[in-house]
């Protein structure tokens, strides 16, 4: 089974309406919930971070409705497509904002989440970025590493 090393989480916030408080309830929540996962992996899907990125886990919960999702980055596949660590840093830069602006790009298209939600929603956005820096995939790297000669 090929090494993931945890490298952050992005977090999308849907407000439910301000104006009128009526919240979503649990089934339309739950909808919320599979439609934007269901974007977000379309999206990843397509995309070169694909090759390098994963979503661990996807969790959803209220407050108004918030959802989270973790991302590791597929070790054995830096090694296929660069000669080591030092090469996949120097792309890690174009590589981290080409992933963030995947999330983007589904927050941008989520339109549809006001006609599949039975009541409205305010707005969507994302809360939280929390992608590790090229200096913590490399320590990260270096410490996969070191585990694995162990």
């Amino acid at each position: 089974m090929e090494k993931v090393i945890d490298v952050g989480s992005i977090t999308f916030f849907v407000a439910d309406s301000m104006y009128d408080y009526k919240l979503l309830s649990e089934e339309d929540a739950e909808i919320l919930a599979k439609e934007l996962e269901k974007k977000v992996h379309d999206q990843f899907s397509k995309s070169p971070a694909y090759d390098f990125f994963t979503i661990k886990s996807v969790d959803w919960r209220r407050g108004c409705f918030i959802e989270t999702f973790t991302l590791g980055l597929k070790t054995g596949a830096i090694w296929l497509a660069y000669k080591g660590v030092k090469e996949f840093l120097i792309d890690y830069p174009k590589i981290r904002a080409g992933l963030i602006q995947i999330f983007k790009d589904a927050r941008d298209s989520v339109s549809w989440l006001r006609s599949k939600a039975k009541k409205s929603i305010h707005y969507v956005g994302i809360s939280k970025i929390e992608i590790s820096t090229g200096d913590e995939i490399n320590k990260a790297l270096e410490n996969s590493i070191d585990q694995e000669k162990k």
